[in-house]
C-alpha cells in the first residue's frame, strides 16, 4: 500500500513539475486532468472507458485526425446513455 501511495505521489510530482516548466502544454494538461481523474494511476488512463469525456480521444498523448474525431463524437452521440 506504501509503494503505491508512494508511486501516486511521484506521478503527481512530475505531471505538475512537467506542466510548470510548460504551462501551454495541451497535451500535459490533458494528461493531468486523464490522471487526476483515475487516481493517477497510468494503467486507468490506457483502459479508461468513459468515452464520453471530451478529453478521451488524447488521453494517451497521441495525434488525433478530424476524421478519428467525427467517428469517435459521432459513436458517443448516437449512443443511447441508458
Amino acid at each position: 500500500m506504501n509503494d503505491e501511495l508512494a508511486t501516486m505521489a511521484r506521478i503527481a510530482k512530475q505531471a505538475r513539475e512537467r506542466q510548470e516548466a510548460n504551462p501551454r502544454s495541451r497535451a500535459i494538461a490533458i494528461r493531468t486532468k486523464c490522471l487526476d481523474c483515475s487516481a493517477w494511476q497510468t494503467a486507468e488512463v490506457r483502459q479508461c472507458v468513459v468515452v464520453a469525456c471530451p478529453l478521451w480521444p488524447w488521453r494517451s498523448g497521441g495525434k488525433v485526425s478530424e476524421k478519428e474525431l467525427e467517428i469517435h463524437f459521432k459513436k458517443v452521440h448516437d449512443t443511447p446513455l441508458v
